[in-house]
């Protein structure tokens, strides 16, 4: 929650900081309402909050930030190239970054039967499904823009909650699911024309 939750947060500092963009008025009424919502979706959500640690907030944080800086890289890097070659670049890269965490791991899951299917949802679903059309839509939708509207993540996860895991809808997870709409909604009425350098 903390990660995806400040992704939108980050993603206006650093767009601000970096490309010298400022979002408009309705961005920012849209990302305090969606993230406000997800802030009480969370502490609705049953469960120890005592248990959160400073660490886990910090690096939570800094997914939230590297997701942000992801989303800025890749609208810039769209215009002249596919939206497709540039995920496949750049999740390339990544896998290389990552090669030397293989080392000394415990893989031996990953080829059992049901760890190919693992790999593979995660590969082809969780993965190329998601960020293939995320990338096409940075097309036309601002990053600031496609970073808030990804805080239906979460609230599509609460849904499936309650409908697949019969999850018990309170007044205040209710709420919360109505302020993250609600922020998706104005974000969404007009998307031309948000942001002004």
């Amino acid at each position: 929650m903390v990660a995806i939750g400040s992704g939108p947060l980050f993603a206006g500092l650093l767009a601000y900081l970096i490309h010298n963009e400022r979002s408009d008025r309705r961005w920012l009424i849209a990302t305090t309402l969606a993230v406000a919502g997800l802030l009480i979706l969370f502490f609705a959500t049953p469960g120890d909050v005592s248990q959160v640690k400073p660490i886990g907030v910090l690096m939570a944080l800094a997914v939230g930030a590297f997701y942000a800086g992801y989303a800025l890289a890749i609208k810039r890097l769209l215009p002249g190239n596919s939206p497709d070659a540039v995920i496949a670049i750049v999740f390339t890269l990544g896998g290389i970054l990552l090669t030397p965490f293989l080392f000394g791991a415990d893989l031996r899951w990953a080829i059992a039967p049901n760890g190919i299917l693992v790999v593979l949802h995660l590969g082809l679903v969780a993965t190329a499904l998601a960020y293939i059309p995320f990338a096409r839509a940075l097309r036309t939708v601002p990053a600031v823009h496609a970073v808030t509207l990804s805080l239906a993540e979460p609230l599509t996860a609460a849904v499936l909650g309650i409908v697949v895991l019969k999850e018990h809808l309170t007044p205040a997870s209710t709420f919360g699911m109505a302020m993250i709409i609600a922020g998706l909604g104005v974000l969404e009425i007009n998307r031309s024309g948000n942001i002004r350098k």
